[in-house]
């Protein structure tokens, strides 16, 4: 029964959606929203990178549809699925196809035995591996005018926030009739080199998905959740998303790991999150991704700001923390650090943020600056990071304590950075070891936990004092 007065738009056609695809022509039926989600998301060209746990069903239930829809739509298209290992496309990938051989609405089709299928038009899909970037080149899709004014209308169609993350301007390519589009699977995107990754990069893409389950923080799948995650459609996928997965499959996992949530194991496999590996960085990438990305209501403290000066070698960085965000104001090279004090009085004249709210980072050339602030009026307060810590017994320094305390606000998402945009440098600054810069802990160690703690003691706080 309809409701008077709605309007009904236009029946949904199988070669317009995979999801209707597959319960229609495939008989696949109770796709998981998420399923779902990815699968329409990639079919209007959208760069999709989904992470999900182990055996939450990525290869049989999207890769697979994916697949044969996109022949099915576009009988001239070309589909190079690739992965780390031939043992993947082989027992994860091709089963997953050749299941619907049978199917009649795909006679004539040829199934070949190395993981190929082709169309009597000249369409293929075709499993490879490869460690060699040469082979992931040189795939140029071409496409008609009805395509381009297709995907035009999707893109107006689209949010915000995906914008992005498609693949190509409509209007910058020109093809022959009929369209013959390029559709990159990369499966198992954890293990393929960042060489690959830049070949297909390359290549005139008209759809394209990244799939995996989590490994370590490094490597372009991970960069794609990221530093550029603005140029993907990220998804992230748990066990507790897939019902299939039971309770008690979960449950024996947390068993082997002692009943740990936190374990880096039970976080990969079940938790579908990127774990750290050794002792490489100081904050959990995971983690921190994990802590930044919950919802929060921002509230508001007494303002407080920490300056890091460099002459001319490494970045010039304002830190401020208002309440339970933080974000760096302003951050660049300048030689001059009188012009760079009088940048810093000026701007935090603008925000109303007095001198006693001011730290600067003291050891070095810090108590020169101090001296220049000095001399305009401006008496901030002194930061030794060498200082003895509050807790003597765990730490070495009050920097060392700084960075451990404000790791655990920023990985339980009690204090968020607040960006427009992902700042590649502060994210690896924040959890590489190897990165010195003492701006970052400067801002998670003596901007986050003072003001976010108790504004109204901030300035008599022992950490900064």
């Amino acid at each position: 029964m309809v409701r008077r007065g709605r309007k009904l738009g236009a029946p949904v056609r199988p070669e317009d959606s995979p999801v209707i695809f597959a319960a229609l022509i495939l008989g696949e039926t109770g796709l998981y929203k998420w399923q779902m989600r990815a699968l329409e998301r990639a079919a209007r060209g959208k760069r999709v990178a989904l992470r999900a746990a182990n055996g939450s069903g990525k290869t049989d239930k999207v890769i697979g549809i994916l697949a044969l829809w996109f022949l099915w739509r576009y009988p001239r298209g070309r589909m190079p699925i690739t992965s780390g290992s031939w043992r993947q496309v082989k027992n994860q990938l091709w089963p997953a196809l050749e299941r619907h051989r049978n199917n009649p609405s795909l006679a004539g089709w040829k199934w070949l035995k190395n993981c190929r299928v082709e169309t009597p038009e000249g369409g293929f899909i075709e499993g490879f591996s490869t460690n060699h970037a040469g082979k992931a080149e040189g795939w140029h899709g071409r496409v008609t005018d009805e395509f381009k004014d297709e995907r035009k209308e999707q893109d107006e169609e689209d949010p915000r926030s995906e914008k992005k993350a498609r693949l190509f301007d409509v209007d910058e390519f020109t093809g022959d009739d009929p369209s013959s589009p390029v559709f990159f699977v990369v499966d198992e995107a954890k293990t393929v080199p960042d060489e690959i990754f830049d070949a297909i990069e390359r290549c005139t893409l008209q759809f394209c998905i990244y799939l995996s389950s989590p490994g370590k923080p490094e490597g372009q799948f991970y960069r794609c959740f990221h530093e550029e995650k603005d140029l993907f459609c990220p998804m992230v996928v748990t066990a507790f998303d897939c019902p299939h997965i039971s309770q008690e499959r979960i449950d024996r996992i947390l068993a082997r790991v002692g009943g740990n949530e936190d374990d880096s194991y039970f976080r990969s496999v079940v938790l579908a999150e990127f774990t750290l590996e050794g002792d490489l960085y100081i904050i959990d990438p995971g983690k921190l991704e994990w802590g930044q990305r919950q919802p929060y209501e921002p509230s508001r403290g007494r303002p407080v700001a920490f300056l890091d000066i460099a002459a001319g070698g490494d970045e010039t960085v304002l830190a401020i923390c208002d309440g339970n965000e933080a974000w760096i104001e302003y951050a660049e090279r300048q030689r001059d650090t009188v012009q760079s004090v009088r940048k810093c009085i000026a701007t935090l004249k603008g925000l109303g943020i007095a001198d006693c709210d001011l730290w600067v980072d003291a050891p070095g050339m810090g108590l020169a600056v101090i001296s220049d602030f000095n001399e305009s009026g401006w008496y901030p307060n002194e930061f030794f990071g060498n200082n003895p810590p509050e807790d003597r017994d765990r730490y070495i320094n009050l920097s060392a304590e700084c960075w451990n305390d404000a790791g655990l606000e920023l990985m339980t998402g009690r204090v968020h950075i607040r960006s427009r945009r992902p700042d590649k440098t502060l994210f690896v600054q924040l959890t590489r070891q190897g990165c010195r810069n003492h701006s970052v802990c400067l801002l998670v160690g003596n901007v986050c936990l003072p003001a976010f703690q108790d504004p109204a003691m901030a300035p008599q706080h022992g950490r900064v004092v």
